[in-house]
């Protein structure tokens, strides 16, 4: 009799603790995976903000507005974003070169790079010319068209 009672309590202690632990962990699952979706989500606005300078800068009330979205996903990046990537956006502020110099638009890239290095992808060996061109196509056209003056821009007067 003994043996039954204690084979029933083993039972019901192996049922609360298993579903302690899958509770537990489910809750630690979901909540990683709240922060790579916020991760992700400020890293992406944050790429899509820099590659529509071009187009936003021409506008006051449009140029506005993107300062703004700009803000927000830096701030977003400081909350969740990973160390290498607050770095390389570090980097970006603190050199104040005109926007969309060959020098910006390299940095831009190393904040790209750190990006995809923080989602588990290879680094953009070779591909950095690409993804400036992707996210950057029209820059050469914008400067062919657009005065002296404009494209050396300091950002600090962009902002």
């Amino acid at each position: 009799m003994n043996v039954a009672l204690y084979s029933s309590l083993l039972t019901l202690v192996g049922l609360i603790v298993g579903a302690t632990l899958q509770y537990r962990f489910n809750r630690a699952i979901e909540v990683r995976r709240q922060v790579i979706m916020a991760r992700t989500e400020c890293y992406v606005d944050y790429i899509r903000c820099v590659s529509q300078h071009a187009f936003q800068a021409k506008d006051p009330v449009k140029a506005a507005k993107w300062n703004a979205q700009v803000l927000n996903a830096r701030a977003r990046i400081c909350i969740y974003g990973s160390h290498d990537v607050i770095r390389a956006l570090a980097r970006v502020e603190r050199r104040r070169d005109p926007v969309l110099s060959d020098t910006y638009l390299e940095q831009i890239v190393d904040v790209l790079a750190a990006m995809r290095a923080q989602s588990d992808e290879r680094q953009p060996r070779g591909l950095r010319g690409e993804l400036k061109a992707a996210l950057f196509h029209n820059i050469s056209e914008d400067r062919a068209s657009a005065p002296a003056s404009s494209a050396s821009t300091p950002r600090s007067a962009s902002r």
